[in-house]
């Protein structure tokens, strides 16, 4: 009942923890007002805008996922709630 335990917290460092899909690379590299904003935003941000893309499997639907999320990030919408809706 009385058992210790060593907790560490340790804050995360790394930039993105998987790859950014190829078919969203392209796109922020096509588009450099949303790369600058992309580029701006914050490790936990980004990994959420990775992540979205990179939930569906098909090319196609990945770079329409990339273009919506370009999109609003040119117009300011960065909240990952926000962020797949049409601006």
């Amino acid at each position: 009942m009385n058992d210790t335990y060593n907790i560490l917290i340790e804050q995360d460092l790394s930039e993105i923890r998987f790859e950014v899909p190829q078919e969203f690379e392209e796109v922020l590299n096509q588009d450099y007002e949303a790369k600058e904003v992309y580029d701006n935003l914050s490790a936990e941000s980004i990994r959420s805008k990775v992540y979205l893309v990179k939930q569906v499997k098909k090319s196609q639907k990945r770079i329409n996922r990339s273009i919506l999320i370009t999109n609003n990030l040119k117009v300011g919408i960065t909240n990952a709630n926000l962020i797949m809706t049409k601006s």
